[in-house]
């Protein structure tokens, strides 16, 4: 692995980009030209550090907050500094969800969430127009057209094929790996949603078909079987150097089922809904308790919920070398919240079953309504960091 191919691999796409530039203390052989990278990459570190790990290259500084990593390549030090790309100004367009973004708004509705039996309208509103926005994404949008055409196949299809592309973006699954190894992965992708297609329509239609809806128990262990399949088709593929762990496999199983929820709210709207929304919705009567898909955002407001309402703290796994940042007047919610996450939360997608046990049993101790909490969490959180 050449410093080059680190380089071409480590561009990032996204509009958030920082300019490199290298500087070699003493001599690099072959041009290096400035490239661009994709701004979270520098602004935790991790995914940065960990490719440079990878690639066999020895760190010897790492400032995280002056975007500054210098390596040793060989016997050269190269120094890595990352500046802001000057953008071109955007359009923007108004949003009714635009009032609601705060951080001060997010505290009173998890305050809410702590105290209230039933929402105030004004919550009710928030979480409609939070469920609006994401099912206008780019990424989740559907026509009306197609709804009208989307067979009971198509919708599984949709939803699993929509949770892999989200949990396998570059900062999910493939930041963790210093070159993809595009066949096997390609393959294990293939099976893996071939897979979940399967396993997702046979327990809407077993649940269908016996009237029998499962509880707690039930699902907890059907989530942890299909999770831990996921694993091992991943693992069979690409050995078990694959780096396909729990937490990748939780995002897929509660994102799909996130989707089929969200496409089932949009084919109701329809004039004519098709029959087999029915049993959509008798698998989904049971949505409180299902879990949420964990992420960086969800994360962000775990940390948020667990300052303002500490009596019902909802446990994160940490790394174990460090200790949590204490909040100060000099830090702004939004640095704050980060500066925990990068530097002394574990990475979502690396949690084992244990750390994703701990998580979602003090999650649905405390949060009755999860695909609430998730769909203003996320959307405001996702907001704030734009």
């Amino acid at each position: 692995m050449d410093f080059k191919t680190l380089e071409n691999y480590l561009r990032g796409k996204e509009e958030d980009e920082f300019e490199l530039s290298y500087v070699d203390i003493e001599s690099i052989t072959g041009p290096i030209s400035p490239s661009y990278i994709n701004l979270k990459h520098f602004k935790r570190g991790y995914a940065f550090e960990q490719h440079v790990n990878n690639a066999g290259f020895e760190i010897t500084k790492c400032d995280y907050d002056n975007r500054i990593i210098t390596f040793k390549r060989n016997t050269s030090l190269v120094v890595v500094t990352a500046k802001k790309r000057a953008k071109k100004a955007k359009a923007t367009k108004s949003s009714p969800l635009a009032p609601f973004i705060s951080w001060s708004n997010l505290e009173s509705y998890y305050r809410e969430f702590d105290s209230a039996a039933t929402f105030s309208s004004g919550l009710e509103s928030t979480i409609n127009e939070c469920d609006d926005r994401f099912r206008n994404a780019r990424n989740v949008k559907l026509t009306d057209e197609k709804l009208k055409s989307m067979t009971f196949d198509d919708l599984l299809k949709e939803s699993v094929k929509k949770s892999f592309g989200a949990a396998m973006g570059a900062k999910a699954y493939y930041a963790k790996k210093l070159v993809p190894l595009k066949a096997p992965t390609a393959s294990a992708k293939a099976d893996a949603i071939e897979y979940l297609i399967r396993e997702l329509k046979e327990k809407i239609n077993y649940v269908n078909t016996t009237g029998t809806l499962w509880d707690d128990v039930k699902y907890r262990e059907w989530h942890k079987e299909v999770c831990e399949k996921l694993i091992n088709i991943f693992r069979t593929h690409i050995g078990v150097t694959s780096q396909w762990e729990y937490g990748n496999s939780q995002k897929v199983l509660n994102l799909s089922i996130k989707y089929i929820y969200e496409i089932s709210k949009r084919l109701r709207d329809l004039e004519s809904s098709p029959s087999y929304l029915i049993k959509i919705n008798t698998f989904l009567t049971i949505k409180d308790k299902y879990d949420i898909p964990i992420d960086r955002y969800i994360i962000y407001g775990i940390l948020f919920w667990n300052y303002h309402i500490p009596s019902k703290k909802i446990l994160l796994p940490e790394l174990s070398s460090t200790s949590p940042i204490p909040k100060t007047t000099e830090y702004s919610w939004k640095k704050w919240v980060d500066d925990n996450y990068c530097k002394h939360i574990k990475r979502w997608y690396d949690w084992d079953y244990n750390d994703y046990k701990q998580f979602v049993d003090d999650f649905h101790r405390y949060i009755s309504k999860p695909m609430e909490y998730e769909a203003i969490t996320w959307t405001i959180i996702n907001s704030l960091f734009k």
